[in-house]
């Protein structure tokens, strides 16, 4: 398998990194590193699932003592729901940490939350690497100038739909949502703002979108895309749609019919609307 890009570590390396990514200062207590011996050997020692559950215990979902028992009801339901075939391996231990995670966050409440979760499912659609404040920014910009159809309108991720009636951009939500991400270790941001994921993450959270929900999630990654793209030509622009390239092929890529799944996706929307 993929363990070693997942990084399975000695237990005393292990205990280590989830003592650090928790939060605790004294890394050399005894009875803290006996506490969190059990945590690590149920996540096989795994650098990926361990840093998760240290994330998850440092925003306080629970403690070092209860995370097994989250851990082993999570994993349960998991099996039970069928997202992962393979009840044995690496990739079902990352799955269940990264569960517990999303979960927490769902259950958090206000909008921030929510802006997270929705983000992080749109991010899956997307090219897991370099994804810019920019394209929100721009994606702003081109609903608020209101030269997009209604249908795309309606299509929009509502971080970006609740602000229209400003007349500035704010940053504040989406850097917020990204802040709760980024503080479950679910995202990486560089120093350029640029948010990365995980590949293995990236994959997870698509495969744990439902059917039902999997098509809207997509029509909201190409329609962001699509109205980010504005008809100026300077060259930050043609910079601007360099990068986004790989975002573009990884959407385009999802379907086997790529763009004209959109407008499938369209004409059975208008059809519904004549009806009513």
């Amino acid at each position: 398998g993929s363990s070693w890009e997942l990084g399975r570590m000695e237990i005393d390396e292990a205990i280590t990194l989830i003592l650090k990514t928790s939060g605790v200062s004294n890394l050399s207590d005894r009875r803290t590193r006996d506490l969190a011996r059990p945590v690590v050997l149920t996540l096989g020692c795994l650098a990926l699932a361990v840093a998760q559950a240290g994330a998850v215990i440092r925003q306080g979902v629970c403690d070092m003592g209860e995370y097994c028992k989250l851990y082993s009801q999570r994993r349960k339901e998991l099996l039970d729901q069928d997202i992962v075939q393979d009840g044995e391996g690496y990739q079902y231990t990352v799955y269940t940490t990264w569960e517990i995670s999303l979960r927490a966050i769902e259950g958090l409440p206000g909008d921030t939350a929510k802006d997270a979760v929705k983000l992080l499912q749109m991010f899956s659609f997307l090219h897991h690497d370099g994804i810019s404040e920019e394209m929100f920014h721009r994606a702003w910009i081109g609903l608020w100038n209101g030269e997009h159809s209604n249908w795309i309108r309606r299509h929009q991720l509502h971080i970006l739909s609740r602000q229209l009636s400003s007349l500035q951009w704010d940053p504040q939500p989406f850097r917020k949502a990204l802040s709760v991400l980024s503080s479950f270790s679910l995202i990486n941001r560089d120093k350029n703002g640029l948010v990365s994921i995980h590949p293995l993450v990236h994959t997870w959270v698509r495969d744990r979108v439902s059917r039902s929900d999997e098509e809207g999630i997509w029509i909201l990654a190409v329609s962001t895309i699509a109205v980010s793209i504005q008809r100026t030509y300077w060259t930050a622009d043609y910079r601007f749609r360099r990068a986004l390239v790989p975002h573009v092929d990884a959407c385009l890529g999802f379907y086997a019919d790529g763009i004209f799944h959109l407008q499938a996706a369209g004409n059975e929307c208008f059809d519904r609307s004549e009806e009513h």
